[in-house]
């Protein structure tokens, strides 16, 4: 009678720690592709992003509606391609008719390498319920090299990439359910190494991800749908608006003589507006940023204002820097319908990669001959970059509601970074008349529309 009771207690305990266990965990599959983005490369030179294949599956606890853990399993093939180009005009002796010309020659090669590897992410999980779940992810991971790579001869023998591998992943994607208890995701990702990977040099992996899958939940209650994706979460009153749009950036001129010229980007990404008392708002999200100037003048580098008596070069580029940008704004309406308001508040942008674009001319003149290069520039400058910013933003803007709770927002929007993040440790400092003090101190002026999904009931 004992050993029944006990063995009805235990099965009573295990049933019972399987039904709290699928309460609360789900399981997905997915797929898709990375693009490659290496860091901490050498100033010359371009690295090209390349696409690979992506996919794993994953294994999600949720403590509540909201926050929640994951892990899981997942494999990647990074492929890196080093490409150096410039050509170069001189004189070209034509013994026969006693004359020269001037011929172009161009010198260019390729490296590359291949790489697989195993990783483990662990990451804390946000999900905004609205109309479209919006999911946040944030984390660390490990990854293992696997058999599947290969490297140009170029590299020397030592130069062997090391077995493992650490670093950061920033994830955000959105998911909608399909039937009770299967949703579809869409998840963009953005993977930072923090490790060299490679002997004997600075490399670091990086990566972008795009990835579609599905998650299964484990619980016996249904997955809330209405009409597909067209769920709401009436409790919340958060509305969450996914941007796109295009801004001006620029730094303020140096001192001394020269110039430096606005540049155009791009802006794409979401925000959160929390509702709070007479109208009043308050707004977060992520957003992609590419912030940057131009340079039209003589110097010795291609990226910043260096001059002598005799320059090298004259220089016809763009300084692009990328920044993953999180706001905390407050945002004001201005009349009783709520659709014209104000915002305002601090911003912090966290430093993706920075690179210089364009063309360089070198001339060279003597009485036995001339030369006339033509470099094309594509160098990573993103190590004499800081890795983050911070500013304030002010912005202004109207809404249009539209049908099934949504709505268009147009927003103008001025940035001010506060510091320098113009960071080379090999010309701050220095007093040599080569070198006029560089600072970069981001300028933007953008325009953006969102896609508002309202919360039920606005």
């Amino acid at each position: 009678m004992k050993h029944s009771f006990r063995i009805s207690l235990i099965l009573l305990l295990i049933h019972s720690s399987i039904t709290g266990f699928s309460q609360h965990f789900t399981a997905g599959l997915y797929s898709g592709l990375n693009i490659s983005d290496i860091h901490g490369q050498d100033l010359n030179g371009k690295w090209s992003h390349k696409p690979g294949p992506s996919e794993g599956f994953s294994l999600g606890y949720s403590f509540n509606r909201s926050l929640g853990f994951e892990t899981g399993l997942e494999y990647s093939t990074v492929y890196y391609e080093y490409y150096y180009y410039y050509q170069y005009y001189y004189p070209y002796p034509i013994y026969y008719i006693n004359q020269s010309i001037i011929a172009p020659v161009y010198n260019n090669y390729v490296n590359n390498m291949n790489l697989g590897y195993l990783r483990l992410p662990l990451m804390l999980t946000l999900t905004v319920p609205s109309s479209v779940d919006l999911n946040l992810r944030a984390g660390i991971y490990y990854s293992f090299l696997t058999g599947n790579r290969t490297m140009d001869p170029q590299y020397s023998l030592n130069a062997k990439p090391v077995k493992t591998d650490f670093g950061y992943i920033f994830s955000a994607g959105i998911s909608c359910p399909v039937s009770d208890k299967v949703k579809a995701v869409f998840n963009v990702n953005y993977i930072t190494g923090r490790k060299q990977f490679l002997n004997d040099y600075r490399y670091r992996n990086g990566m972008t991800e795009f990835v579609a899958g599905i998650n299964y939940t484990f619980t016996g209650k249904p997955v809330d749908k209405t009409a597909g994706c067209q769920r709401s979460d009436t409790s919340s009153g958060i509305t969450v608006t996914y941007r796109a749009g295009a801004s001006v950036s620029w730094i303020p001129q140096p001192v001394m003589n020269g110039r430096f010229y606005p540049v155009t980007g791009q802006i794409l990404g979401f925000s959160v507006n929390v509702p709070l008392a007479r109208g009043m708002e308050f707004i977060t999200g992520a957003a992609f940023e590419r912030k940057g100037y131009a340079l039209k003048d003589s110097s010795n580098v291609f990226y910043r204002l260096a001059y002598s008596s005799d320059p090298d070069y004259y220089v016809h580029t763009k300084v692009q820097t990328d920044y993953a940008v999180i706001p905390f704004l407050i945002g004001l309406p201005l009349d009783r319908s709520q659709r014209i308001f104000i915002r305002s508040g601090p911003w912090l942008g966290f430093k993706l990669s920075s690179r210089t674009v364009g063309t360089a001319f070198n001339t060279i003149r003597s009485y036995s001959g001339y030369t006339s290069q033509k470099i094309y520039v594509n160098d990573d400058i993103t190590r004499i970059i800081k890795g983050a910013d911070s500013g304030w933003l002010f912005g202004a803007g109207f809404k249009v509601p539209l049908k099934n709770r949504s709505g268009l927002e147009f927003d103008l929007h001025y940035s001010v970074g506060f510091g320098n993040v113009f960071d080379d440790p090999e010309t701050s400092g220095t007093e040599s008349a080569s070198y006029v003090k560089h600072e970069i101190r981001n300028r933007t002026v953008s325009f953006t529309i969102g896609y508002s999904i309202l919360p039920s009931g606005h």
